[in-house]
Order: C-alpha cells, then sequence, then structure tokens
C-alpha cells in the first residue's frame, strides 16, 4: 500500500537518485555493445549520490545533540561509517555472489577464482578499491561505495569539529577546488581509478562531491526558511526540471567538453537545493512511499547491474553470429538496451526484497525476548 511519507522527507530526491542510476545503467551498455552508443558520459552521474550523501551527512550532524569531544571523534567517525555500511552491506552481498556466479559462468572458473588476481577480490571486499592499492573488480561499479568511504572519513571529523565552517567555507572551497583541478588535468572526471601522486580521482571526485552537498545543506536551510508565492514555486519546478533535462541529455555525448562538465555538476547542485528545501510547487506530489521505495530501489539496481551486462556480454562474446548481429545491425540496439534495462531493475527488485527479508529476520531475531 502507497502511504504518505513524514513530512520531513524528501521523496523528490529519491525520484533523481532513481533516474541517474536508470542513466548510469544505461551508460555501462558499453560492455554490452563494445562501445559507447548511449549516454557515454552517464557516469557522471555518480556526482548526483555523492551530493545527496554529503546533503544527508550534513544534515545528520546538525541533528546530533551531544557536544562535540575531540578524544571521541575517531570513535564516532568509525561509528558513523559502520552505519554507513551496515545500511547497504545486504545488497552488496547480494551483488557479490550474483555477479561472481555471472563471471565464473561466462568466463570460467579458470579466469576467475583461480585466476591470479583473485585474491586481489580482497581489497574490493573491504571496500579499499578506490584507496589505490592494487586490486580485481568483482564489478567495477563498486568503486563509488569505497570513495564515498573514504571521503566521509575525510569530512566526517570536521564537519562534527565545526559544521558552520565546513559548510559555509571550507566544503564550497575545496569542492570548487577539487572538481577545477581534475577538469583542467583531464578534461572530464570520468576514470576513478585515476592516480593523483597519492590518491585515485575517485576519491577526489567523492571529497568534491561530498562538500558539495554539504554546502546545498547549508543553502537549503535558508531557502526553507523563506515564504515563496505559488507562481515562485512553479518556477523552481520548471528550473528543477529543465536543470535535470540539460544534464541528461548533454550526458549522452561521449567525453564531455571541459567547459560543459560544469554546467552539469550545477544543474545537479541546484537540483538537490531545489528538491530538498521543497520549494517547488511539485514537491507534494514526492509524498509518497513509492518515492522512497525508489531511492531505495536506486542502490540495489546500481549494485546489481553489471552482472545483467557482463552475462549479457559473455553470451554475445561466447556466439560469433551472435556478436556479428549485434555489431552490424544498429536498429537492434534499442530494443537490446530496453531488455538490458528491465532486466537491471527485476533484478534489483529482487535484490532489494531478498535483501530486506534477511534484514528483517535477523532485526525480528534481536528483538526478541530472552528466555529465563
Amino acid at each position: 500500500m502507497i502511504k504518505r511519507l513524514p513530512a520531513s522527507y524528501c521523496g523528490e530526491i529519491d525520484f533523481w537518485k532513481f533516474l541517474c542510476c536508470i542513466v548510469i545503467v544505461i551508460h555501462h551498455s558499453f560492455q554490452i555493445f563494445g562501445e559507447r552508443v548511449y549516454m557515454g558520459s552517464g557516469s557522471i552521474c555518480v556526482e548526483f549520490f555523492f551530493m545527496v550523501t554529503g546533503y544527508l551527512t550534513a544534515m545528520s550532524v546538525a541533528k546530533k545533540n551531544e557536544k562535540f569531544e575531540s578524544s571521541k571523534i575517531g570513535t564516532q567517525t568509525v561509528g558513523f561509517l559502520l552505519h554507513k555500511i551496515k545500511g547497504f552491506i545486504y545488497c552488496y552481498a547480494f551483488a557479490v555472489v550474483i555477479c561472481l556466479a555471472v563471471r565464473i559462468l561466462t568466463e570460467g572458473v579458470k579466469k576467475t577464482i583461480f585466476s591470479e588476481k583473485f585474491a586481489l577480490t580482497i581489497v574490493d571486499l573491504l571496500f579499499l578499491n578506490s584507496s589505490g592499492l592494487p586490486h580485481w573488480y568483482i564489478f567495477s561499479a563498486s568503486w563509488y561505495l569505497s570513495a564515498m568511504l573514504i571521503g566521509l572519513a575525510v569530512i566526517y571529523p570536521i564537519m562534527r569539529k565545526n559544521r558552520d565552517l565546513f559548510v559555509n567555507i571550507i566544503a564550497p572551497l575545496t569542492a570548487i577546488v577539487l572538481y577545477s583541478v581534475m577538469i583542467k588535468k583531464d578534461g572530464y572526471i570520468g576514470g576513478p581509478d585515476n592516480w593523483y601522486y597519492i590518491v585515485t580521482k575517485g576519491v577526489l571526485r567523492s571529497i568534491a562531491g561530498l562538500c558539495l552537498g554539504s554546502t546545498a545543506y547549508a543553502l537549503c536551510e535558508k531557502m526553507k526558511k523563506r515564504t515563496y508565492s505559488p507562481a515562485v514555486s512553479v518556477l523552481f519546478s520548471l528550473i528543477n526540471i529543465t536543470a535535470m533535462a540539460y544534464a541528461f541529455i548533454v550526458l549522452n555525448k561521449d567525453n564531455l567538453d571541459q567547459s560543459i562538465t560544469p554546467a552539469v555538476i550545477f544543474m545537479f547542485f541546484l537540483c538537490l537545493c531545489i528538491s530538498a528545501s521543497k520549494v517547488s510547487a511539485l514537491s507534494p506530489v514526492f509524498g509518497y512511499s513509492f518515492f522512497s521505495y525508489l531511492g531505495k530501489l536506486s542502490m540495489s539496481i546500481y549494485l546489481c547491474h553489471q552482472s545483467v551486462a557482463y552475462f549479457a556480454s559473455g553470451i554475445i562474446k561466447s556466439s560469433s553470429s551472435l556478436k556479428n548481429i549485434v555489431t552490424s545491425t544498429p536498429s537492434l540496439r534499442p530494443a537490446i538496451l530496453l531488455f538490458y534495462i528491465l532486466a537491471s531493475v527485476l533484478l534489483g527488485v529482487i535484490c532489494l526484497g531478498v535483501c530486506s527479508r534477511i534484514q528483517n529476520r535477523i532485526n525480528d531475531k534481536k528483538n526478541e525476548p530472552v528466555k529465563a
């Protein structure tokens, strides 16, 4: 049953998270087609996820009532990171098992678990693949989790120390500097494994996005205190839709020009500010549990979709005739893409359903009264 969400919950952010996730799924269709056909620069949608996490982190810090104690900040940071991991660990474990099974099925046992690189999966499983350590991706999208956790480990204690200084000064300046460095050096912000002297590009993207999300929180708090006329609320809605439509349209181009990349990042930032502050006339439309479900589903789809891509790619590569059909018949690509998207969403739904049941059973066991 679809229920109303609490007034404090923002279902609109979940809606945009879901759409950004689908764009990333489409982007990874190059693993099936062997070339970037659709959403060539769609990986930049990961920045929106970083921003949302930064926003929620700033909100979490603002709600904490306890006094800051420098002697405990290390323990509190570890606790915060473990809480984050707990939120996705079941879906991550499901995705690892499914993807590893698919890779064994399509690539063979020798190239997977008996490969010399297989031992390096421990780096993946410890969420350290964005640290720069040698690793072997079970599925490459997992870099996001590693980069996010490393980024949070950096900014969380600073934010706890002085939230006002961080969200208003340190965060926006850090975001501007890091995005400028990446764009100036490479011309784009893709390539999370690229090495920047002492850190990977993925970690820099994480810190920049988290900082920008923290800045969005500060701006949203100011926007919420103001009253807007219905006409202005409608204008905010149009700006929001136009901003994201622009971002999605230009992301269909491969290797964005360095002049366009900052604009896309700004569009994501603008969307987050308008959505989170609920100043849009459409905000009440997103106040139902369905959108909350989409938000949770976006993570499971993100973690599982490469299993579908690897499976489809393996099937195509195993048959020369099928490979020729896919490469020589462009008219079939939209149908293949649609099937791939639907299969990814379905696997995400199954993942979320299975993991929710497991988590609920574990919680029920913990809450059972101790028998005398």
